[in-house]
């Protein structure tokens, strides 16, 4: 099997994409004779990449540059990707996490190219507010629905099961709806499912405007005006939105009530989930949902908008709550409800996180592929 994602698999790009790649690159390794194709980022040369505690020598075949350069990326990793693929003829399988390399694998090799199994990192795209994102996804994950042999969409069922009835996609291989993989053994676990004096809230992920992190302040102000001031609201990530939602600290006067740690590691990240009570997640989209699965394995409800990529994980009164997007009031009110029945919550959302245990999801997802192979190989045969 060959893994293709355009990536260094240790800082480029950050995010959950990354996360979700290396959770699966242990048990995938043990499945199959696996080569991992990544690209060099701004010029650092690596021959290796270290993902959980082993190195794995690094097939590249593309240079990204950081930043927001979509389209010029697109051109660098499709080139690069064309000028290499000849060499994924020996592979049997290439597990492909980027439409475009697909679209490059298929247009340069036609019938000669390896199983394509695609797969899809949410589909929140056709919501982005981002002109250039909503295009080039849309385009790539048209492409690579109709061209690949098996596609996998990181979604939740509902929102997938509007996706696939969409008429302007041409899906032209089995799909199916996966989840994400969490590293269960890098997460802590709280100590104790019951609440301190001061109520821990948290925010972890990018400060950008898909992700809308000034949701999360807003609805803070509000929960201490009408709920009850001990309480605090920690910012954990970094972004384009940064000095924003400083600046709407310090003008909201809550310099004291807000807490910026700035960028960490996804490591130091799950592993600090525990020193908190409740994660907050007001994203316009998400593909799945890592991060609030994540958080759930610690022992952290979940309160965040009602939107694709979230209700199929979080269940209103069960692990979390779901409120009206955009609805400041609504969101302070469910986490004074996360707050009023956290006990029960905590315990629930542990339990939620079990299936998506890194292993057993892997493995799981080794069975698709594996079985629609076969398949495959017994229509080649005939």
């Amino acid at each position: 099997m060959a893994l293709i994602q355009s990536t260094n698999y240790t800082d480029w790009p950050m995010g959950g994409t990354l996360t979700y790649i290396n959770n699966l690159i242990p048990t995938l390794d043990k499945r199959y004779r696996m080569h991992i194709w990544g690209v060099n980022v701004q010029g650092r040369p690596n021959d290796t990449a270290e993902i959980l505690g082993k190195e794995y020598k690094l097939y590249k075949y593309a240079e990204v540059v950081t930043g927001r350069k979509i389209p010029l990326n697109f051109v660098r990793v499709y080139k690069g990707m064309k000028r290499h693929a000849e060499k994924l003829t020996k592979y049997d399988i290439a597990f492909v996490h980027s439409g475009t390399e697909l679209m490059a694998i298929k247009k340069t090799l036609g019938d000669r190219a390896p199983f394509l199994v695609f797969i899809q990192h949410g589909i929140g795209f056709l919501h982005s507010k981002v002109k250039q994102d909503h295009y080039y996804y849309m385009y790539t994950s048209k492409y690579s629905v109709k061209h690949a042999n098996l596609s996998l969409i990181v979604s939740d069922d509902d929102t997938f099961s509007k996706f696939i009835k969409r008429k302007d996609y041409h899906i032209n291989c089995p799909i199916y709806a996966v989840g994400a993989p969490i590293d269960r053994n890098l997460i802590k676990v709280r100590k104790t499912n019951e609440l301190t004096d001061t109520v821990k809230f948290v925010y972890a992920g990018r400060f950008s405007p898909e992700k809308q992190p000034e949701y999360a302040l807003k609805a803070f102000s509000y929960y201490l005006r009408e709920y009850g001031d001990n309480a605090s609201l920690t910012y954990i990530g970094d972004g384009p939105m940064n000095d924003e939602l400083r600046g709407m600290v310090h003008n909201m006067g809550l310099d004291e009530k807000v807490i910026f740690t700035g960028k960490v590691s996804h490591e130091e990240l799950i592993s600090e989930l525990k020193d908190y009570d409740i994660m907050l997640t007001p994203s316009q989209y998400e593909g799945f949902g890592l991060s609030s699965v994540e958080a759930m394995a610690a022992g952290l409800p979940v309160v965040a908008f009602d939107v694709e990529g979230l209700k199929g994980i979080i269940k209103n009164g069960v692990n979390g709550y779901l409120t009206e997007p955009f609805d400041n009031k609504g969101f302070a009110k469910g986490m004074h409800d996360a707050v009023e029945h956290f006990t029960e919550l905590s315990k629930n959302a542990i339990e939620t996180a079990g299936p998506y245990d890194a292993e057993v999801f892997t493995n799981r997802l080794c069975d698709i592929i594996d079985e629609n192979y076969q398949k495959y190989l017994e229509n080649k045969n005939k």
